[in-house]
């Protein structure tokens, strides 16, 4: 904040200063209106929206929108003005409708057209929204980027590398849905997700088949083994994968799952981690089946988890 006061003591200063208060902006649940005004700043003055870096957003506890009370009606028809200019398979209409009602997941969504420059995005996450925008949006851009036809350079996402997200509040946890765009966004280096859960109805069709994703960190899942088998298999360049089990309400996960989802991997991977025990999650024949042999992972320096991960229960010395 000490910088703010530099910005007007000379137009030389602003120039030097003012990109700095942009790099990051972090989301104020204690200020409703913040999201929609950086919305407004950003399709009003562009230059502004360039100089983001970094957004720290926080979706609303309850079903209370964001304020929008200060927003004109020429903000709104900027608004609609950007929606109906952009060539996208969504209901329009209802996007609009959604931005003036100040729903979360609909800002967010159309704010990503304004920072170009972006590079991360990390998002703490209260389940109560379904993403429906944001991960449509997100979806556009990544398979428009895969086909090189580029929707805009000003808002194709092209420096986006990292994308975090984790789940606060007693709402339901993260679905696989919501985190598939953003593992098919083509610049995409580092996935950070906490509190992951099953989805036994997630349809993988309408999402590329390979993601470039070379950081991969879960915390807290939910899924089970033969799920996240599936969904390993479209990462071809991870280098670092980072899994931790944290529900033992799922009778069929195991292991051996997981090191059939990274055998593709023998070539990139360089660290493994893999925490949650066989006997914390599960008992019985099936699950006592160790991750897998790892001779072929050539570049694999470093693994952390549990011997009997490993090994197996019964074939290892305590």
């Amino acid at each position: 904040m000490f910088l703010a006061p530099l910005v007007r003591c000379s137009r030389r200063l602003n120039n030097v200063v003012g990109p700095l208060l942009y790099r990051t902006f972090t989301q104020s649940l204690t200020k409703p209106a913040s999201l929609p005004n950086l919305l407004r700043m950003v399709m009003e003055k562009p230059a502004v929206g360039a100089e983001i870096k970094n957004l720290v957003l926080m979706e609303p506890y309850f079903h209370e929108g964001l304020s929008m009370s200060s927003y004109l009606p020429q903000d709104f028809d900027r608004c609609i003005f950007a929606i109906r200019s952009f060539e996208i398979s969504i209901n329009k209409m209802n996007w609009i409708q959604t931005i003036g009602r100040g729903e979360w997941d609909a800002v967010v969504a159309l704010l990503l057209f304004y920072t170009p420059s972006l590079e991360g995005i990390k998002i703490a996450s209260s389940g109560l929204s379904h993403y429906i925008y944001l991960n449509q949006i997100c979806l556009h851009i990544a398979l428009n980027q895969r086909i090189r036809n580029p929707i805009g350079q000003a808002h194709s996402l092209e420096k986006l590398r990292n994308y975090s997200i984790d789940h606060r509040g007693p709402s339901p946890r993260i679905g696989i849905r919501t985190i598939l765009p953003w593992c098919a966004v083509l610049s995409m280096h580092t996935i950070r997700i906490a509190m992951l859960e099953q989805e036994d109805d997630w349809d993988p069709s309408p999402f590329p088949k390979q993601y470039h994703v070379q950081n991969l960190r879960i915390t807290n899942s939910s899924v089970d083994g033969m799920i996240m088998r599936t969904l390993l298999g479209r990462f071809v360049s991870l280098q670092k994968f980072y899994y931790h089990h944290g529900s033992a309400e799922l009778t069929d996960f195991i292991f051996q799952a997981i090191g059939e989802g990274l055998a593709h991997l023998h070539d990139s991977l360089e660290e493994l981690v893999l925490l949650g025990t066989l006997r914390d999650v599960l008992s019985g024949d099936l699950g006592r089946e160790p991750v897998g042999s790892l001779a072929e992972f050539t570049k694999l320096r470093c693994i952390g988890t549990e011997a009997e991960v490993l090994f197996g229960p019964d074939n290892y010395v305590w």
